[in-house]
């Protein structure tokens, strides 16, 4: 394994700047290459760390498959920025949740991958992300204040949207356009409901649903919603994107991608594009013969012609209440909610982003089975 003090690649520039963090240089599914700081927290050594069967020893099934799938990403597209949010097995036995962020680096001339480990288990994490807890909890009961009186108001608004609809309101534009509010204010009604169980996914509201399904309501409000300039294209895929989860989990993540994505956009002729696809993997037999994890993924992706996310930003962007919006512009919560969901329903997330010429978010979920 290569040494740090023997080197002057320019990569290393990473490792002298965030030195306590958790890394490893990744190429060929292997560790070639890991700091002091990724010893220190999975109790391995550096030999151990070498070794071809590492990954598997610390990783399930299903969360090395989904570093396989990081690992096409990246190769094939360029600086890419990953979020995992897996359980790591450490020497002692005992573990840990860890959130690896993945990104494609040139070592020694050849492609590899850059992982940044960060523990996010509990009593063990950092002040950094006790701190983030701390934000969440903290928006959570500011929340629960508020909900209170929306629903008041939203019940105001339906109701009066009901008295017009009842009154034999002429025209079938008009009945159209108030049935589209009626859905709408009822949408509203339940993601005000949601803030109240913030960081949780309740089960009894899963089931298997088509994706497209949730798109449809979703493009309705943002071309009613978001200025002319910004015309949003939807392609669709040829089959149906099945998955397992409550349509209003995926509606919320959806619209907080696409308000993130009007937001980044501040000129004319902006465009948001949303798209559906699918990734089927081969499964990962273990040494019982078993698989655990899924035969494929749903991606959704949201990309857009903004500014862009500056690279020094990119590994922040998900943290609660961090925001580079203007005043009034946003919370800093959107893409917190984005990276829980996404985290509850046992997926991952996939960020690419150029300064001065947009993003993407690809966003993989579980393949519901068929």
């Amino acid at each position: 394994m290569n040494h740090l003090k023997h080197s002057n690649d320019k990569s290393l520039q990473i490792f002298s700047v965030h030195a306590n963090k958790p890394m490893a240089i990744l190429a060929d599914m292997r560790i070639i290459f890991c700091n002091r700081a990724l010893m220190a927290l999975t109790g391995y050594s550096a030999d151990d760390i070498g070794q071809n069967n590492f990954l598997q020893k610390i990783m399930s099934d299903r969360n090395l498959e989904r570093l396989f799938v990081n690992y096409g990403e990246a190769e094939d597209e360029g600086f890419t920025c990953k979020l995992l949010h897996i359980p790591v097995l450490l020497k002692n036995k005992s573990e840990i949740g860890c959130e690896i962020n993945v990104s494609r680096i040139a070592w020694y001339g050849r492609n590899a991958m850059l992982l940044i480990f960060r523990n996010v288990s509990g009593s063990d994490s950092s002040d950094d992300e006790r701190n983030q807890e701390y934000k969440i909890q903290t928006i959570g009961l500011l929340a629960s204040g508020i909900v209170h009186d929306m629903n008041n108001i939203l019940a105001s608004i339906i109701g009066f949207i009901e008295l017009e609809m009842e009154s034999g309101f002429q025209g079938n534009m008009g009945r159209t356009n108030l049935q589209q509010a009626h859905e709408a204010a009822f949408r509203a009604k339940d993601l005000t409901q949601k803030i109240l169980t913030l960081g949780q996914v309740q089960a009894n509201k899963k089931s298997i649903i088509d994706i497209e399904s949730v798109v449809e309501p979703l493009l309705k409000l943002l071309n009613a919603s978001f200025p002319q300039h910004i015309t949003i294209d939807y392609h669709r895929n040829n089959k149906p994107a099945l998955i397992t989860a409550d349509p209003d989990d995926i509606f919320q993540l959806l619209l907080n991608l696409c308000i993130n994505a009007h937001h980044a956009i501040s000129g004319e002729n902006g465009k948001i594009e949303i798209r559906l696809d699918e990734i089927h993997v081969q499964p990962i037999i273990n040494v019982h013969g078993l698989s655990d994890s899924p035969t494929g993924y749903i991606i959704i992706e949201v990309s857009d012609n903004g500014h862009g996310i500056e690279k020094n930003l990119m590994t922040h962007i998900f943290d609660p209440c961090f925001t580079t919006k203007k005043q009034g512009m946003g919370t800093g919560i959107g893409l917190a909610l984005v990276k829980h969901i996404v985290r509850c329903y046992e997926g991952f997330i996939s960020l690419k982003s150029v300064p001065g010429k947009g993003s993407r978010f690809k966003i993989f979920l579980p393949m519901a089975a068929a």
